[in-house]
């Protein structure tokens, strides 16, 4: 934010006279909380997405064990 401007909130507004409001920190109310309102329910959203994603994987998703072999050359020994 700049220095000068004041985010008045909407009640603070009504009681007001004209004069006494900044027409610049009103803007800046009116832009602000919509803005960071939609920004909150999109990222919560996307958690949701995702930890619903992790929940599908765990619950329909089983792994099959199986044997595993490996070769380990003879050189990596010698270390």
């Amino acid at each position: 934010m700049q220095p000068g401007f004041t985010i008045i909130s909407p009640p603070a507004i009504a009681k007001r006279s004209q004069k006494d409001v900044n027409p610049t920190a009103v803007c800046i109310l009116e832009k602000l909380v919509p803005n960071l309102f939609r920004l909150i329910v999109v990222l919560a959203v996307l958690a949701g997405l995702v930890f619903a994603g992790m929940v599908a994987l765990v619950k329909f998703v089983h792994p099959m064990p199986r044997p595993m072999t490996q070769t380990v050359q003879a050189s990596k020994f010698a270390k």
